[in-house]
């Protein structure tokens, strides 16, 4: 079975970016960070997927899960531990 792949969209300078980076790198989680600065279209493509245009958004497998709070609550529910390296 394959790993499932995080996705995360990020703005330079953002706290509740930095705070999902940290959750994720304290957890061992692999992800791809997709950061955004001065590049619209990229909010444009956040909007399309999720329908909502502010940053962080976390996918996991191609599927929204939410922003920085939506990820410690799966980090408090343990949902984490599947996606270790």
């Amino acid at each position: 079975m394959a790993k499932p792949r995080v996705r995360i969209y990020t703005l330079t300078g953002c706290p509740y970016c930095a705070r999902a980076l940290a959750i994720l790198r304290e957890h061992g989680v692999p992800y791809e960070e997709i950061n955004i600065t001065g590049r619209e279209q990229l909010r444009d493509e956040i909007e399309r997927l999720c329908g909502r245009r502010d940053v962080p958004q976390v996918f996991v497998d191609g599927r929204h899960i939410g922003d920085d709070e939506a990820l410690a609550e799966w980090a408090a529910a343990g949902k984490l531990e599947a996606l270790r390296g």
